[in-house]
Order: structure tokens, then sequence, then C-alpha cells
């Protein structure tokens, strides 16, 4: 397990093999609270979250952390899942 350093002071926690990738990058921790960063593509600049880039997903493919820590990237924090999964993986809603 390492450490990479985003903004805000803030630390995220990654797998040893996905570190050395993911350290090129400038992260930062978007409006979520989910680590960050931006993409180009053939439209200009898009976000695209830390544990979307590490499973690789597309479109509305979905992935979540399996405890909740949106800042614990580590391979076996993270699947692939439905939405249907991940929703039932969320915490208790405000209202």
């Amino acid at each position: 397990m390492k450490q990479i350093k985003l903004t805000q002071g803030r630390l995220t926690l990654v797998s040893d093999e996905d570190f050395e990738y993911l350290n090129q990058f400038k992260w930062c921790v978007d409006g979520s609270g989910y680590p960050s960063r931006n993409i180009k593509t053939e439209k200009g600049w898009r976000p695209i979250r830390m544990h979307r880039d590490i499973l690789k997903l597309v479109g509305s493919q979905a992935g979540d952390h399996k405890d909740g820590n949106k800042l614990n990237n580590q391979r076996e924090n993270l699947r692939k899942c439905t939405k249907a999964d991940n929703n039932r993986n969320r915490g208790l809603l405000r209202n």
C-alpha cells in the first residue's frame, strides 16, 4: 500500500502496482470527495475519478469502494458493480 498526495493536503491510498502510473498525474479532491484528475478528449477536458481509472470503467459502467471510503483506492477495496449494487452499498441518506 502506498499514498498519493492530493490537493488540500489530503492523501489517498493505492495498491503498490498502481502507484507508479497514478503518481505521474496531479490529483485533486472533487466536490464529492473523490480523487480526480482532468484528461484531454476530442471534445476538450473532462474529469476522471481515480477509482474509475484504476478499474478501467467507461461510460455508464459502475464501480464502488467496498468500505465506503472514497480515499481508499486500493484494488482490494474496489469492485466493478451494477448501479443497484452500488446503491445497496451506500450509507443512510440524510432524509
